[in-house]
């Protein structure tokens, strides 16, 4: 079985949580939604959430040892891109898209 990824220009309104996005590299983007990174590594300014000036590193989901583990947004922080945060930069060592699936979408507060 071939499996092939579509990738299309959606407005943020559309996005819904299990959506697969691709982090753009470009300095001016801000997350529009909470994602969990997949592929690929970013630099986030967390600055407007956390108060901290020093940018963030996020890395990917690693793989579970336990196939039974859950995700949990506050045991995996250091691979959430979270609603409203600036992406400083993207890299991803092998060409490949910079990825990450969506979990959350519109306001919590």
């Amino acid at each position: 079985m071939n499996l092939f990824l579509v990738f299309e220009e959606v407005p943020s309104d559309k996005l819904v949580p299990g959506d697969v996005i691709e982090i753009p590299s470009n300095h001016s983007s801000s997350m529009t939604c909470d994602a969990v990174l997949i592929n690929g590594t970013c630099i986030l300014n967390e600055s407007m959430l956390t108060g901290e000036s020093v940018p963030v590193v996020k890395s990917p989901l690693p793989i579970p040892e336990n196939v039974n583990e859950i995700f949990n947004v506050e045991a995996h922080k250091r691979n959430t891109l979270f609603n409203g945060t600036k992406v400083v930069q993207t890299r991803n060592y092998d060409g490949s898209r910079v990825l990450a699936v969506v979990i959350r979408t519109g306001t919590l507060y």
